[in-house]
């Protein structure tokens, strides 16, 4: 940009403001992926060949950049070839997405990979703790090097750094990733108790169990109840996993199922599928309820699924003239059935 052009701005400040908020943060990153296509600041200068920036503007782009490259180096920033990244196996955050894919694919084709990826060095290589979405999209534009912090994370550490900072991250989680994620988090959390030598005599396996369930509830604000459903999501087959994860079943549901055998859960996917049958909490507690006595065949579990005679719920209306002599809170209202059916059931004994 000229000596005459800086003139112009100089002089005329109110218009070249105009002028250059209209086209200013797209030509900056035009120059900041010229940036970081390696291009130096005098070719930039020379193919920059509109008037909205000056050469005191594209100074400031790469003095930001060189203070952000030599910043990020402070803190173990590397750009690792492709070939040097290896995924977590088995990790259970789905990539597979093509909508929000498209979207990060964009995002990277404009401003790069913003967040650096997080691994640790494992086997000579570097293992992907965090950001399996960003490599995978950055590949899919074309990508062979990657911005990434390193950890140096043990075995434990690695898999919980990777639950933690997934489960805190994503916008959206489905169930089945979720419960995965708590798995491997309770996994990790009970081997660290193992090296402590926690002594059996005084914690048994269920106390540690809890203990561990606790932690997580804790740390991800998640009732023990929630907890225990999620981790028993483990327990279904892949139809039963998929019809939780499209809302067809809820976490009560998939808790009770998730005790039959895998026969059993077979014929229920196929029904509801192919039935396109709905199945509600009454129905999969009287499943697992008979499937611990007995083998539930196709035929059994189709007259569950269409039984006329299974409970329904009855509704009574009182007024609250009625019930003020007896109850103070009317808000409770699992008191008040608490207290009429025991009422009911001492009349009957």
């Amino acid at each position: 940009m000229g000596n005459e052009d800086e003139k112009i701005y100089k002089e005329n400040p109110h218009i070249s403001r105009i002028i250059r908020e209209a086209k200013l943060d797209e030509v900056l990153e035009i120059v900041k992926q010229w940036k970081r296509e390696g291009k130096t600041k005098e070719e930039a200068l020379e193919m920059m060949d509109n008037q909205i920036l000056i050469e005191s503007d594209i100074d400031k782009i790469y003095a930001d950049n060189e203070i952000a490259t030599e910043n990020a180096n402070q803190h173990n920033l590397l750009f690792l070839k492709d070939e040097e990244l290896i995924d977590y196996e088995n990790q259970p955050f789905r990539t597979d997405n093509e909508e929000d894919n498209k979207e990060l694919e964009d995002s990277i084709r404009v401003n790069g990979i913003i967040e650096p990826i997080i691994v640790r060095p494992y086997q000579g290589k570097y293992q992907i703790l965090s950001g399996h979405r960003r490599r995978k999209c950055g590949r899919n534009i074309g990508l062979t090097e990657f911005p990434c912090y390193v950890r140096e994370k043990t075995d434990d550490e690695a898999k919980l750094y990777l639950v933690d900072t997934n489960l805190t991250s994503r916008a959206i989680i489905k169930p089945t990733e979720r419960a995965k994620a708590y798995l491997m988090r309770k996994q990790a959390l009970k081997d660290e108790k193992l090296k402590e030598k926690v002594d059996k005599d005084i914690m048994n396996d269920n106390q540690r169990d809890l203990n561990i369930r606790k932690a997580i509830m804790k740390e991800n604000s998640v009732s023990n109840g929630n907890i225990q459903r999620y981790l028993r999501i483990n327990y279904l087959n892949q139809d039963l996993q998929e019809a939780i994860d499209n809302g067809i079943i809820n976490l009560k549901i998939a808790e009770h199922l998730s005790f039959l055998r895998k026969e059993e859960q077979n014929i229920i996917a196929n029904y509801i599928k192919f039935k396109n049958a709905k199945i509600n909490e009454s129905q999969a507690k009287r499943m697992k309820e008979k499937s611990y006595n007995e083998y539930l065949t196709k035929e059994k579990i189709e007259e569950i699924f269409t039984n006329s005679n299974l409970s329904k719920k009855i509704s009574i209306l009182f007024d609250e003239f009625e019930l003020e002599p007896f109850f103070d809170d009317f808000k409770n209202k699992k008191m008040i059935k608490r207290t009429i059916l025991n009422a009911l059931e001492n009349k009957n004994s």
